[in-house]
């Protein structure tokens, strides 16, 4: 079985270096260092839903957009779509 993960495993362990070196620069429990950061992204949420907003996100406030078909809702092609261009005689 797969395990899979909410987060990509590339910004987790940039995450962590950023965890990693705060701790070692500042000399205090990685405890705290977590607790900084964390209050540091509950502040940074304005710019945080402007961000999601830009990739796709609901943005509170701002109707949802349409929803897209599927391909399964598309009605089929017509032959004639799917016919070969036109030969030009260019005699």
């Amino acid at each position: 079985m797969r395990k899979t993960y909410w987060y990509p495993a590339t910004t987790a362990a940039e995450f962590a270096a950023v965890v990693e070196d705060l701790h070692f620069a500042t000399r205090l429990d990685k405890s705290v260092v977590m607790d900084e950061l964390i209050k540091a992204a509950i502040k940074a949420r304005p710019q945080v839903v402007r961000a999601l907003a830009k990739r796709g996100g609901r943005v509170p406030g701002v109707p949802a957009p349409t929803r897209v078909p599927s391909l399964s809702e598309h009605p089929p092609m017509q032959a004639s779509s799917l016919s070969e261009p036109e030969q030009r005689d260019e005699g």
